[in-house]
């Protein structure tokens, strides 16, 4: 078999070079897909909005590199220790207590009360009643 092109080669797979087409960008799609877990900073967006934020804003490049620099070592030093509460048993459900009740009926009815005497005690620090300027209108109502 003598092949004078690759359309000739791979229109025995597939006609028309498809099968060539699907394998590139298949390889791409794998390539853009890895290439986005490691951006550089030069290149990565989410860096550019920080570092025009911190340029509006007044913050200094040194302070941004110490403080990514003091989260690291707070990790680093926090490395070798063990997760809070594993010393302490796996709690079991039986242990759970049992849910509290609310307030009875009589406490309720004061709560209320109080609440309804708090809105009518706030006309008294004003002494006119503020009206509406327009009419209230929901969003079914029809425009005029």
């Amino acid at each position: 078999m003598n092949f004078q092109t690759t359309r000739e080669l791979f229109g025995i797979f597939m006609p028309h070079g498809r099968f060539l087409r699907k394998v590139l960008g298949s390889i791409g799609i794998v390539i853009v897909l890895a290439g986005c877990s490691s951006l550089p900073d030069a290149i990565n967006p989410l860096e550019w909005y920080e570092a025009a934020k911190n340029a509006i804003i007044g913050k200094k490049t040194e302070e941004v590199t110490t403080s990514r620099q003091s989260s690291t070592s707070e990790l680093v030093a926090d490395r070798g220790k063990a997760a809070p509460g594993s010393d302490k048993p796996f709690p079991s459900l039986g242990s759970v207590p049992e849910r509290s009740v609310g307030p009875n009926g009589n406490k309720r009815k004061r709560i209320a009360e109080s609440l309804i005497s708090d809105r009518e005690d706030t006309r008294q620090y004003s002494s006119k009643i503020i009206q509406r300027q327009n009419e209230y209108k929901t969003a079914g109502d029809p425009t005029p």
